[in-house]
């Protein structure tokens, strides 16, 4: 708990917050990389010079300089460490041999995942070969493998052998929707590849003695474990997910469940896993009466780390780790352990490591809810006074989760578009239960070899998560339990936060500043709502989506927006994109296959369905947009010429052989078109002197 403001008692948090604004400010800043870095070298041996001044004219700076420039150090800092880590910027990356290399050489960062009809793997490339010369490359691509029996000898650090040009990921998202491109390049992934059996070859498996192999062993062998003595499926595939944080095996409507009930956070290893292992630690260590301390911090954090390593050491269990470590750190070291300090010191050492990871969509939910539950909680904990036990741990549960979820709402909303609204009557039962779930599963892993105690276990547990399961599949079918197409501005997101953030001060200890910080922020999100509802008055536009196998285009006046051009049922993708544009679709009639022409002043629509109506575009304007759905399978070369003002918007309908022919006839004659399927929506943007 947050016992009084004071930025003095927190000075990772003075770091933190100038580091995290220079590492979203990099893009404005990419292209003075280098000149920041000398400006970052210079400042620190300003620095220097100024420790040199006498003390006397060294004190009458330091209340005044230091805070300022020490501010100024890090925001620079965090434009050059995210410049540096940048792969990009490195003469050596992959991009730089697109066209020079016949072959790639590269290590395997991630296990195959199975996909439909396939396999998916993270590569990272360490050569480009040409001409039997080998040249040292640098980059990360994602490779999806054709199903077949060699992909069942690769294993994370295998290195392999592979040809076909690298293509650069497109981002072909509709508003409002996953983007995969954005998903990817928060990981430094910007190129991806498909290869058959003859595309790729193995090189060299991994050592027996490395410890990613001996690791995947160990989990493989507590696999095997659970699932002997687990007899129901589910059962054993929500103990893997929890000890192990495997979770191929969840049936994917399960997995709709957790995430509509609000408790995804169960099977996917994060902070709750690695409390609930510390406090297992700290009670065995506790029996040994350890005194020194130096000697339990060691034992704790060796503990912690051993399971992070087990688990495989994904981001969130990654994140967790840091996160105990400086907490418990501080509370070995520290009479008076500041918790807020502790935990912006975590996410700084994350950070120095890789900055990217402030985009992180689980960093930035693993800090809004520590951040919530060390300021929130323990207000609202004492609000409420029970002398029993067990009422006691029922109303702290429900203190815990409330306060994370009003820091992460927010966060929520605006990834996700949706709310669970039954999160609270989902916690409160499977949140305690989690710790009996994961003791068990331990326990069932150590005595394995007493085959009667782990039957016994096993049968117990079955029976447990069998019965979350279908108490999470009940909350989940209430026509009430989740909120969805719930979209939000990251303004307002923001904005929500930091009220949050200033109530929680305000609780803890009011203050006069709290009061302004709140009316500065009211009037900056007050003035970009203004400005952008002002900008929605003059909007006037079509968007085009791809649909499966289709289309729809609407157009979009203000604030309202009509169809038309839909042949089919408008799809979930249309919606949200629609949605996340602020606009509300008007009811009105759709327009029937016969409607294939759309006309403005300054723009016009016209769609080819068939070869009648490819037939009849004669000659097209240059203002005039043919959204193609049905091609003849000869190229017509005549045709191509005859519209070549026009811009061709090719549809998802189409094979991509017949395609790949147009669409080259299409370059070679300068001609303007967009494929819907490959590069996503068109928006096309109307004269606002049209009515």
């Amino acid at each position: 708990m947050i016992t009084h403001i004071s930025v003095g008692q927190i000075p990772a948090l003075k770091a933190l917050i100038p580091f995290i604004f220079g590492i979203i400010c990099y893009p404005i800043f990419i292209e003075y990389g280098w000149t920041l870095t000398i400006i970052l070298v210079c400042c620190w041996i300003g620095i220097c010079v100024i420790h040199c001044v006498p003390w006397k004219l060294r004190k009458r700076l330091a209340p005044s300089l230091f805070p300022i420039l020490f501010s100024i150090l890090w925001f620079i800092g965090g434009i050059v460490l995210s410049y540096h880590t940048d792969l990009r910027n490195h003469t050596n990356h992959l991009s730089n041999f697109l066209d020079k290399s016949s072959h790639w050489q590269g290590i395997l960062k991630t296990e195959p995942q199975k996909k439909k009809n396939g396999w998916t793997v993270q590569v990272e490339v360490i050569g480009s070969v040409n001409n039997h010369t080998v040249r040292q490359a640098k980059g990360l691509v994602s490779v999806w493998l054709k199903d077949n029996e060699k992909v069942n000898q690769l294993q994370t650090g295998t290195s392999i052998l592979f040809k076909n040009k690298l293509e650069k990921i497109v981002d072909n998202a509709s508003p409002g929707n996953f983007s995969f491109a954005k998903w990817q390049a928060k990981k430094q992934v910007y190129h991806h590849v498909f290869l058959y059996e003859k595309d790729w070859k193995i090189i060299k498996q991994p050592s027996q003695y490395n410890l990613q192999v001996y690791l995947s062993k160990i989990r493989n062998h507590c696999v095997h474990v659970l699932e002997n003595f687990i007899p129901i499926k589910s059962s054993s595939a929500l103990a893997q997910a929890m000890t192990l944080g495997i979770r191929s095996d969840i049936d994917p409507s399960l997995m709709q469940a957790y995430s509509a009930t609000g408790i995804i956070h169960l099977i996917a290893i994060s902070g709750l896993h690695v409390g609930l292992i510390y406090l297992l630690l700290n009670q065995i260590i506790g029996l040994f009466r350890i005194r020194n301390k130096l000697c339990n911090l060691i034992l704790l954090l060796s503990g912690v780390w051993a399971f992070t390593l087990l688990t495989g050491a994904g981001p969130s269990v990654c994140r967790a780790a840091t996160m105990c470590s400086f907490l418990v750190i501080g509370k070995s070291f520290s009479k008076r352990p500041q918790t807020l300090n502790s935990v912006a010191a975590s996410a700084l050492m994350l950070l120095l490591i890789e900055p990217r990871w402030i985009y992180e969509i689980g960093f930035q939910l693993s800090y809004s809810a520590v951040l919530g539950i060390g300021t929130f909680q323990p207000i609202l904990q004492k609000l409420v006074y029970l002398e029993n036990r067990l009422l006691r741990l029922l109303w702290d549960t429900t203190t815990v989760t409330w306060s994370a979820q009003a820091f992460t709402f927010p966060l929520v909303l605006y990834y996700f578009h949706q709310f669970p609204l039954v999160f609270w009557a989902s916690n409160l039962v499977v949140v305690p239960m989690a710790a009996c779930i994961l003791y068990t599963c331990i326990a069932i892993l150590l005595f394995s070899w007493l085959t009667p105690a782990a039957v016994f276990l096993g049968a117990i547990l079955s029976g447990w998560l069998h019965w979350i399961n279908e108490w999470i599949f009940l909350l989940s079918q209430l026509p009430f339990a989740i909120k969805k197409n719930v979209f939000i501005e990251l303004e307002t997101c923001i904005f929500i936060v930091c009220c949050m953030l200033l109530l929680a001060f305000w609780l803890v200890k009011p203050s006069k500043w709290i009061i302004r910080y709140t009316f500065l922020i009211s009037i900056i999100w007050a003035c970009s709502q203004t400005l952008q509802f002002s900008q929605s008055l003059k909007r006037k536009e079509v968007w085009i989506f791809p649909e499966e196998k289709d289309f729809s285009a609407w157009l979009i006046i203000k604030n309202e927006s009509r169809v038309i051009f839909p042949y089919k049922s408008i799809s979930p993708t249309s919606s949200n994109a629609l949605l996340s544009l602020n606009t509300h679709p008007n009811s009105i009639a759709l327009n029937t296959e016969k409607d294939i022409t759309w006309s403005e002043r300054n723009c016009r629509i016209l769609v080819i369905n068939d070869e009648k109506s490819f037939n009849n575009v004669l000659l097209a304007e240059p203002s005039t947009y043919l959204i193609v759905n049905k091609i003849p399978k000869k190229v017509n070369y005549s045709w191509l010429k005859i519209n070549r003002a026009a811009t061709l918007v090719w549809t998802p309908n189409l094979s991509s052989k017949e395609l790949w022919k147009w669409k080259k006839a299409a370059d070679s004659l300068h001609l303007r078109h967009h494929d819907l399927k490959r590069h996503g929506p068109l928006q096309i943007k109307l004269s606002t002197d049209t009515s």
